[in-house]
């Protein structure tokens, strides 16, 4: 029985959690997310109810599947502790820092990893392996990512994402994978299916050099309507950000900052939509102070 690490519960990783719950084969699953339950998101992600909405989606994919469920945001500071003793990882995430940081502990354990995304009809897959290029030789540098809530994703764009990881993740469990160093891509509205071979990078700074470093950012932008992610360090409580007039939502705080919105989770998190980088700074201090206060 394979020990495997699903990282992200959203559009994607809904679907693939549902698509290893129905699997004949039984592997030890966990789940790594870092957001909460939003009625918005009910229609893309079939693992949730409007029961679910305000949790967060860890909880309540532990709740729902039986799977390990751990609130957190993967980063190169927690992936050894968070991925120990995985035997392959299943990537359903959103921005480009965490992906990197999934690509450090693959070439530090050697092992796999598939990574997976989608928007509107489209999706890509490939299995990134110790013999195969790694995610850094095709993606040195961080792009802004395309928005799910601008652009939308169909649900069957997410199902056939999600069926392709698992597909890939069986024949990966084989020692057989078929997309090992293959990028393959799919549109989900005229069901058609290219790949494409990942070249190596002879230069590449992560595989090749070891001397590739994410760049040290306070804010993690994500893919979202001026979505950023913020690791304060701090624990929120109600009482002291009483001021700021928090709503509570389920596991979260929601406070409105300008035209935006600040999601504070009590361990430390900030997400902040709407918002530019610069104002989501001054919101995300001005918080913390309130509470260091």
């Amino acid at each position: 029985m394979a020990n495997i690490t699903v990282v992200g519960a959203g559009g994607v990783g809904a679907q693939t959690l549902l698509e290893l719950s129905n699997a004949s084969t039984r592997h030890t699953i966990n789940v790594i997310d870092r957001d909460v339950v939003e009625e918005s998101g009910l229609a893309r992600q079939r693992l949730y109810t409007k029961s679910d909405v305000g949790k967060l989606k860890a909880h309540a994919a532990q709740e729902r599947l039986g799977v390990h469920g751990i609130d957190a945001h993967l980063n190169e500071d927690n992936a050894d502790e968070l991925l120990k003793g995985a035997d392959a990882v299943l990537d359903c995430t959103d921005n480009w820092q965490t992906r990197c940081a999934m690509n450090a502990w693959a070439l530090k354990t050697k092992k796999p990893w598939v990574f997976t995304s989608a928007i509107r009809d489209e999706s890509m897959a490939t299995t990134l392996a110790p013999q195969t290029p790694c995610f850094v030789c095709w993606n040195p540098e961080p792009k802004t990512p395309r928005s799910c809530r601008i652009e939308g994703i169909r649900e069957e764009t997410t199902r056939i994402a999600a069926q392709t990881q698992v597909q890939e993740l069986r024949q990966l469990l084989q020692k057989k994978p078929r997309l090992a160093g293959v990028l393959q891509y799919t549109n989900a509205t005229t069901k058609t299916c290219a790949t494409t071979r990942i070249k190596k990078n002879p230069n590449c700074p992560a595989c090749v050099k070891k001397t590739f470093q994410t760049p040290k950012t306070n804010a993690a932008l994500l893919c979202g309507d001026g979505e950023y992610l913020f690791e304060t360090g701090v624990s929120f409580t109600k009482d002291a950000l009483s001021s700021l007039n928090p709503k509570p939502f389920g596991d979260v705080m929601k406070i409105r900052f300008r035209k935006g919105e600040l999601v504070v989770f009590s361990t430390g998190r900030i997400l902040s939509r709407g918002l530019s980088q610069r104002q989501a700074e001054a919101a995300v201090e001005h918080i913390k102070q309130k509470q260091e206060n």
